[in-house]
């Protein structure tokens, strides 16, 4: 028979912290605030927000452990947003906002990938 449990990934940390759960709960929360807004400017600020947080659990996996991610994969995440800005026919903070403070967050997640996995780093922690 299927399960429920079936339909996991068997890929992935199981390593959650209190502060994973509190991103989660503070993103679930910011969803909820952000079907009352009216303002378009707001909505895209909370969301922003909200995909923002969901970059911290990921940046503390990477911190500890740097080879759980492909670097490769954040390069081209972060390549696509700007791509994406450059296509955009018009520049305000409601049409680049969101898409620049992705693009920051990949190459954050990209730069501590490879900080954590330079030979100057690791010398250091001997």
């Amino acid at each position: 028979t299927f399960s429920h449990h079936d339909a996991l990934p068997i890929y992935g940390s199981k390593d959650i912290k209190r502060a994973d759960i509190l991103v989660l709960v503070i993103a679930l929360a910011s969803i909820i605030i952000w079907f009352g807004l009216k303002q378009p400017l707001l909505s895209v600020l909370v969301i922003t927000a909200i995909d923002v947080l969901g970059y911290i659990p990921t940046i503390r996996k990477t911190f500890i452990d740097p080879y759980t991610e492909t670097a490769s994969t954040w390069l081209l995440f972060a390549i696509s947003n700007i791509v994406s800005i450059l296509a955009l026919n018009e520049y305000n903070l409601l049409t680049t906002v969101y898409l620049s403070a992705i693009c920051i967050a990949n190459v954050i997640v990209l730069g501590v990938t490879y900080f954590r996995r330079h030979p100057y780093y690791q010398e250091s922690r001997k």
